[in-house]
């Protein structure tokens, strides 16, 4: 993993401040480092009074905001750290919907979160954007992860600018937001001491209402994670896995 990582860093001018090989060495480790950290927070996602104890959350006020218009909430988490128990931990805020490629989500919250107003469904190419949809409109939050597609590239992908190159990046989020009327909201968690994490909730990104401004929404949503990758975080983004797929040069 950290050759891979350390190869596709290394094509990007944007990361020339950052120190490659340090990134790459921490990415190494990502994959049981994450499944750490996502165990050690499930422990308490039943638990209101010790779960707010171990995550901290700080932005809050942008998803209450969000769901006073009465049009549900779009939540993106972002591929850093424990990324997969964001959607959990907004469910003790909201009941909250989402959206998952590979996950034994069922067990896993009949076993460790049976209380929590939460549930979740695998990626469907005829059922994903109705279900999410379906969500919102009923005034829900629905949570997607924004990077990656991995049912491929389709016709709902653009060109983004990202690291001093170029990705070719879903508009699924987007075009999501635009049907639904709800803004998104980037968040990523971090992990900030031996127990401790903090939940970010970014500013929200305003619902589009055409096809310009689709493309707007995404290119600021990009800016976000490139933002938080110079910002200490390039060997804690999960998509250095799949970043080929995602490059223009792949695009043939």
């Amino acid at each position: 993993m950290a050759a891979k990582a350390r190869a596709a860093m290394g094509g990007l001018p944007g990361l020339a401040s950052v120190d490659i090989d340090a990134a790459a060495g921490r990415y190494g480790d990502y994959g049981p480092r994450m499944q750490f950290e996502s165990t050690f927070v499930t422990l308490w996602l039943d638990d209101r009074a010790r779960l707010d104890e171990v995550v901290e959350v700080r932005g809050g006020e942008h998803l209450e905001e969000a769901m006073e218009h009465g049009r549900g909430a779009l939540a993106l988490p972002l591929h850093f750290g424990a990324s997969y128990v964001v959607p959990p931990i907004i469910a003790h805020r909201h009941p909250t919907r989402f959206v998952f490629n590979r996950m034994n989500f069922d067990e896993l919250r009949d076993r460790a979160f049976p209380s929590l107003d939460v549930d979740a469904f695998g990626i469907d190419d005829d059922a994903t954007f109705r279900k999410g949809l379906r969500a919102l409109k009923d005034g829900l939050v629905f949570a997607m992860f924004p990077e990656y597609d991995p049912r491929g590239r389709g016709r709902h992908h653009t060109v983004v600018p990202f690291l001093g190159a170029s990705v070719v990046a879903p508009e699924g989020p987007a075009l999501m937001s635009r049907a639904a009327g709800a803004a998104m909201l980037p968040m990523h968690l971090d992990r900030t001491g031996e127990a401790h994490f903090v939940l970010t909730i970014h500013p929200a990104i305003p619902a589009p209402t055409d096809d310009v401004e689709v493309q707007g929404s995404t290119v600021a949503l990009w800016r976000l994670i490139e933002r938080l990758i110079l910002d200490g975080r390039a060997g804690d983004w999960e998509m250095w896995t799949d970043f080929d797929l995602m490059r223009t040069e792949s695009a043939a």
